[in-house]
């Protein structure tokens, strides 16, 4: 640091009570760091608020400067800081002060007018009597004097006050928490309560929990909910909405505030809230040494890319953070500047945030987080995941490293295999095969392409008319035409290969290649996320399971967020081997008519029937032969009447 600015600082630290000391910087590091204790710093965090606080969007109070002044030299002296970083912290105070005061006798009545409106009594002997010191030195010319000092200040180009490497300028982000000042983070000097921090508010023990933490935030997070509870919301009555309000029990207040942002028509946008936190726990798993600085880089650059997507600018960032932080807690909190610390980071001169939101991170970072996201993701473990997400949402915890389960889960896995499915642990990986329908989406596809071309049978038969509900899901069947129907069927299949994995009872090398020939098959289908999303949600709209609980919401939940793990998918078209074999047309006939006998319809006899079944079946269809050959004349009459009938159209 030059000597004339070194020599001015000290000067000043004279109205703080400290000797005059040629080097401000000269203290013993514990003494250094009791005394910033004593001033409500423990950590470089809070560190970064104060010094803040010395460049409000205003008129600075004369005191924050001052009090600025002494921090730095506490925290150069503890080693918090750099020589670089207390250089650039010191001039750029000095800066702000000669600005603002043409004479250090300005200086010095500003300091004391502000504290006498703080009703100072503590101190101000000390603080007159310094004062008159320092203005008899200036007024005699001795030391450095304002003018000197002023002169001195005009040749000094600012210097960064933030870390502003390329791959440092992410971290600007956590600012919402708390001011980054030096990287990297250290536990005793950033936050010395991060370990307990983890364990009480994230249940986080371990580098595996944190990583499957942080893709869940990005991948899901809390908003997923809070959307979907929007979403129904939305189309729903008053007595509606108050019938959902009172069932909520103990999230009573989350729901009032939900219920506030839809009647008074506030934007139903919160991501930012999942979005920052990942990069706050990115943060500490770095600080912990649980991720290397190129994993937790890689992280904080994957929410920022999140977060450029969906926001232009930090105004509209804060407001998302802070509508999050409503609903988490349960109490509403201002979108605007009324809170001291967001006024700060949007408007101080020296924030962090002076950089655009749109400018934080380059392309080449982004891509390379998007390539590190993608790895983490890029074994068919995350796609089984993924599909079967939609029908069990927790199952996304179970991003990442994988987690092994316990006994509870197991037993639910094999008692739904056996009473759901009736797959059980002697039929192997094969046993999965006759749940791979390849005939019912054939089936579902020519349903579509007769919908959309009017070319269904006609509803007034000699068996009846259909029911009303049964005409109506008819019709719907033709908004599906431009859809592979194998996503109505795969995702099925999905969860049951996830069940089968969960059971333990299966040979889990067996269960990949399934997977990985699932894989192949819908990326062949559906070339990109949204187009096998949009598919889903088009089929599952015309034929829901239970039409009171459709998954449409969900599945188009995950077709718009940028987070969703859809995206992040390794989507790529493999060999084409399905994960079942595809029927001839002998054998899609007898599916036609053995279907209805078995666990799944259009499915293959369980291994268990087996024989007996597959006797039945035929010997079925032979009696079927012989009755035609003896002339069923009748239904061969109407079969033709029919086409008659449909040829004169």
């Amino acid at each position: 640091m030059a000597d004339p600015l070194k020599a001015w600082w000290a000067q000043q630290l004279v109205l703080c009570g400290w000797a005059f000391e040629p080097d401000p910087t000269d203290m013993e590091p514990t003494i250094a760091v009791a005394r910033l204790a004593q001033l409500g710093v423990v950590e470089r965090g809070e560190l970064g608020w104060r010094l803040l606080e010395a460049f409000p969007p205003g008129v600075p109070n004369p005191q924050f400067q001052l009090a600025a002044l002494e921090l730095i030299a506490l925290a150069a002296s503890a080693g918090w800081l750099t020589n670089e970083q207390t250089e650039a912290w010191v001039q750029r105070v000095a800066k702000s002060i000669h600005a603002q005061y043409a004479s250090l006798d300005e200086w010095l009545a500003a300091l004391k007018k502000a504290r006498l409106e703080e009703g100072w009594s503590h101190g101000d002997e000390e603080f007159a009597l310094a004062g008159e010191a320092l203005a008899q030195l200036e007024h005699q010319g001795d030391g450095i004097t304002w003018e000197v000092s002023g002169v001195h200040l005009n040749k000094c180009r600012n210097l960064p006050l933030w870390p502003e490497q390329e791959n440092e300028r992410t971290w600007a982000l956590r600012a919402i928490f708390a001011p980054v000042l030096a990287l990297p983070p250290q536990p005793e000097r950033d936050w010395p309560d991060v370990t307990d921090w983890l364990e009480n508010e994230w249940q986080i023990r371990s580098r595996e929990e944190l990583i499957r933490i942080l893709l869940w935030l990005g991948g899901q997070g809390h908003r997923y909910g809070w959307d979907q509870d929007a979403a129904r919301l939305l189309d729903a009555d008053v007595t509606t909405r108050q019938s959902w309000l009172r069932g909520l029990n103990d999230q009573r207040r989350y729901g009032q505030v939900m219920l506030a942002y839809l009647e008074q028509g506030e934007p139903l946008e919160w991501a930012a809230w999942d979005w920052l936190r990942l990069v706050d726990l990115a943060y500490a798993g770095l600080m912990l040494g649980w991720l290397r600085a190129d994993e937790a880089e890689d992280f904080a650059a994957h929410a920022a890319d999140l977060l450029m997507r969906r926001y232009s600018d930090w105004m509209a960032l804060v407001q998302a953070y802070q509508r999050g932080r409503s609903l988490f807690e349960g109490h509403r909190y201002p979108t605007d500047q009324a809170v001291p610390e967001l006024a700060l980071l949007m408007n101080s001169p020296v924030s962090p945030w002076r950089v655009p939101l749109q400018g934080l991170v380059t392309e080449v970072q982004r891509e390379r987080s998007r390539l590190a996201l993608r790895r983490w993701r890029s074994d068919t473990r995350h796609w089984v995941l993924a599909l079967a997400s939609v029908r069990e949402p927790d199952l996304l915890y179970r991003q990442g490293i994988g987690v092994t389960l316990d006994e509870a889960r197991r037993q639910d896995a094999r008692r739904y295999l056996a009473e759901t499915l009736g797959l059980f642990p002697d039929e192997g990986v094969d046993g999965l095969a006759r749940y791979w329908l390849p005939a019912q989406s054939h089936h579902l596809n020519q349903l579509a392409i007769d919908a959309a071309h009017g070319a269904l049978p006609p509803l007034d038969t000699d068996f009846g008319r259909p029911s009303e509900e049964a005409i109506h899901l008819r019709e719907r069947l033709q908004s599906c035409v431009r859809h592979a129907a194998t996503i109505h069927m795969a995702e099925k299949y999905a969860f049951y290969l996830l069940m089968a994995g969960d059971s333990g009872d299966f040979d889990a090398a067996g269960l990949a290649r399934v997977a990985e020939s699932l894989r192949g098959v819908l990326c062949r289908l559906y070339p990109n996320p949204k187009r096998l999303l949009e598919a889903w949600a088009a089929w599952e709209a015309a034929l829901p399971e239970l039409p009171e609980d459709t998954l449409v919401y969900d599945i188009r939940w995950h077709r718009d967020d940028p987070g969703s793990p859809f995206h992040w998918l390794d989507w790529r078209q493999a060999e084409w081997q399905e994960p079942g074999p595809r029927p001839s047309l002998t054998r899609l006939t007898a599916l036609s008519l053995a279907g209805p006998l078995n666990p799944g319809i259009w499915g293959s006899p369980s291994g268990r029937a087996g024989r007996s079944v597959r006797h039945f079946s035929s010997g079925w269809i032979a009696t079927m032969v012989c009755t035609v050959r003896r002339g069923c004349r009748s239904f061969l009459a109407f079969c033709s009447r029919w086409e008659t009938g449909r040829s004169t159209r």
